[in-house]
């Protein structure tokens, strides 16, 4: 059985378009597991309603465990599911009909992998109003593109044996931001096995959520010391991987890419802190040290911080992602 696994918190808007692709599914093995974490609109309503409706479909309460958020829910989730198989979604996801099927399907032939990893299509308001894929394959290793935040699988582009994803340790509590990235590199550095099926059809619709997470908008302070959390952690993985000197070259890209949004959003201190964890670990040249320190003391010295901000992205902000920027030519 294929254990669906959703965090939900107000998420009345969107969750009957995704409750009615589960119900349609070809497949009938499966469960659809919601994890609420403290709901304040009628999401609960509208659970108690599908879990009437389907015995197998049940809705909890992340109740008084801590720390709040969508980690802490997938985790309680999977301990409350009883699937073989694990595919997370979010509450705004669109299964295609065969999705349940194509990936318990393919993931039974491949017992001996951890997971597979399916093609997803990006959507705006109507599934086919788009057809972007959510990304191609490049010449850069996983491992590379992933550091890199451009990486090819994504949170519910997946389908996880459960037993493996409990064993690489679910997923990070305290991790508020990229959180299926860094599970992602995780899971490359401790060398679980895993395959990906982009030639097969894609097999679910992602809400396009670009928007909502544009580094033009303010990040509560918790997510920007999340940033730096999750450069020490990514930095940690790849040590413990022997991947290090490997892999400088998207360190030192993603050192620069945080702390530039850092300091783009005025967090001079934490960019600071950025800046030494660079320092630390030799990812940076003499010369960007140098640049990079001229930056903070001019934002400290509170000047005019919109031409440091400028100067700092044409600088430092060299991203080259092929994450949803391909049509989709096939059928639906």
């Amino acid at each position: 059985m294929v254990s669906l696994i959703t965090p939900s918190f107000n998420s009345s808007k969107y969750i009957e378009e995704t409750f009615k692709s589960i119900v349609e599914q070809t497949s009938k093995d499966w469960e659809w597991i919601i994890l609420d974490d403290g709901s304040t609109d009628n999401t609960l309503e509208i659970l108690e309603n599908y879990s009437n409706q389907f015995p197998n479909i049940k809705y909890y309460l992340r109740g008084d465990r801590l720390p709040k958020g969508a980690c802490t829910c997938r985790n309680i989730a999977v301990e409350k599911c009883d699937g073989e198989y694990l595919i997370f979604l979010d509450t705004d996801d669109i299964l295609a009909p065969n999705c349940i099927n194509q990936r318990q399907t393919e993931m039974q032939k491949n017992n001996h992998l951890d997971f597979l990893v399916f093609q997803m299509i990006i959507f705006n308001t109507q599934i086919d109003d788009l057809n972007i894929i959510w990304n191609v394959p490049t010449n850069q290793s996983d491992l590379e593109r992933a550091i890199m935040l451009n990486p090819l699988m994504a949170g519910s582009s997946t389908i996880w044996k459960k037993d493996s994803f409990l064993k690489v340790g679910g997923w990070n509590e305290l991790m508020l931001i990229n959180q299926d990235i860094e599970l992602h590199i995780r899971s490359i550095c401790k060398k679980y096995k895993y395959e990906y099926k982009l030639d097969m059809q894609p097999d679910l619709y992602v809400r396009n959520n670009l928007q909502s997470i544009s580094r033009n908008k303010k990040k509560p302070k918790d997510k920007q010391l999340s940033r730096l959390f999750y450069f020490r952690l990514i930095i940690k993985h790849v040590i413990e991987a022997n991947e290090f000197n490997n892999n400088k070259y998207p360190l030192s890209w993603l050192c620069q890419k945080l702390y530039t949004d850092l300091l783009c959003d005025n967090e001079i201190e934490i960019a600071n802190d950025i800046l030494r964890e660079g320092k630390q670990h030799h990812l940076l040249s003499f010369f960007k040290q140098k640049v990079m320190l001229f930056f903070i003391k001019t934002a400290k010295l509170k000047l005019n911080i919109f031409p440091i901000i400028i100067k700092a992205r044409r600088m430092f902000s060299y991203e080259k992602k092929t994450l949803g920027k391909v049509v989709y030519k096939g059928t639906n």
